[in-house]
């Protein structure tokens, strides 16, 4: 087995026959050989004998180099090199993987940076010249194509946009948490998902349990119903367009009080990710819930060319929607890669021992 490490310079790594030690590291490359001041995301891959590394400069170019050995010496030849993106406004696809498909055919997998919806995973078919490298297949004009055939057969990739009722006992596959969670302070069951405040705190970045669901397209919307008959004072539960800057829509409860709230910028910094800002409530309104149901949805716009609002909405019958607040502009900076989610948390200010029960989730 063989590690391919580094950015600058980059080695080779033998690994032992347990994978537990090294039996040889050697140096193989350096940036400096195709006049750049890095390269990273190095992927090795062998094929027909060859050995190739995949490594990019960050930001445009792909390399690919190819040699008869592991540890070189090294050719290289550029596979992409800023080329246009498939997405208006997305920038330029580099860093990914060569991959072949199971009918035998190659494809280069890559990702355009198309903020607000974060790193949009893209798919272009490459060849194999006479000179045993691959090459890029662009579109009449170089880009990478906004359209290519699919691989595979359309019915064989997972759909992860309708509703979701919460039918079984497990999670599906399309959720993430934001962080590891308390598994003793959720459960799949009986058609809902029960979220037991797990954390005491102010902070929304700091509360776990944080359920994500990755937003879809280009206008993006997601709409959770929740029965919030146990929920403690206190505790404040929502919906959120999710990420280092984050807007919501929620419950905060006070007492006999609940207030509906649209709360916009909460924050967090870009280096150690400590939170700055708890938000700013730009638009609340007091219900007197009557069932202790309610609907409450996000709807964006997650294009790279579009106006990159978020819209909050609620209903009290899963029918008409009133919307609240202002628009929130959702942030574009790279550094929180995967984007904006949806995000549907509830934690507790005072004391723990409320929930909430969400009882569906549809993202459309």
């Amino acid at each position: 087995m063989y590690v391919v490490y580094g950015a600058t310079d980059v080695s080779v790594a033998q690994l032992s026959e347990d994978g537990l030690s090294q039996a040889k590291t050697q140096h193989i490359l350096s940036a400096s050989d195709v006049g750049k001041d890095g390269i990273e995301g190095n992927r090795m891959y062998k094929k027909d004998g060859l050995y190739y590394i995949l490594n990019d400069h960050p930001g445009d170019i792909t390399y690919i180099w190819k040699s008869e050995s592991p540890f070189g010496p090294y050719e290289s030849k550029i596979l992409v090199d800023a080329v246009k993106s498939p997405v208006a406004n997305g920038g330029a696809p580099h860093q990914g993987s060569i991959i072949q498909a199971s009918t035998g055919d190659w494809y280069y997998m890559s990702f355009t940076w198309a903020y607000p919806n974060g790193r949009m995973p893209v798919l272009a078919p490459i060849g194999w010249g006479d000179d045993g490298f691959p090459y890029f297949i662009a579109d009449e004009v170089g880009g990478w194509g906004s359209s290519y055939p699919a691989p595979l057969v359309a019915s064989a990739v997972p759909n992860w946009t309708g509703t979701d009722t919460f039918s079984g006992d497990v999670l599906g596959v399309d959720w993430e948490w934001n962080h590891n969670p308390d598994e003793t302070k959720y459960k799949v069951e009986n058609g809902g998902l029960t979220l037991s405040t797990a954390t005491v705190t102010s902070d929304l970045y700091a509360a776990r349990n944080t359920l994500t669901h990755r937003i879809h397209g280009e206008f993006p919307v997601g709409t959770v119903q929740i029965d919030f008959s146990k929920m403690a004072d206190g505790d404040q539960f929502g919906l959120a367009a999710f990420r280092d800057r984050t807007a919501y829509i929620g419950i905060h409860r006070d007492g006999s009080k609940y207030a509906l709230s649209v709360v916009h910028n909460t924050t967090q910094e870009e280096s150690a990710w400590n939170t700055t800002s708890n938000g700013t409530v730009i638009a609340t309104e007091t219900i007197s819930p009557t069932d202790m149901t309610i609907w409450l949805r996000a709807s964006l716009d997650a294009r790279a060319s579009g106006s990159y609002a978020a819209n909050f909405s609620y209903s009290i019958d899963g029918k008409e929607f009133t919307e609240i607040g202002e628009p929130y502009t959702m942030w574009t900076n790279w550094a929180y890669f995967m984007g904006y989610r949806f995000g549907i948390f509830n934690y507790a200010t005072k004391e723990l021992g409320g929930s909430i029960r969400v009882l569906s989730f549809t993202s459309a």
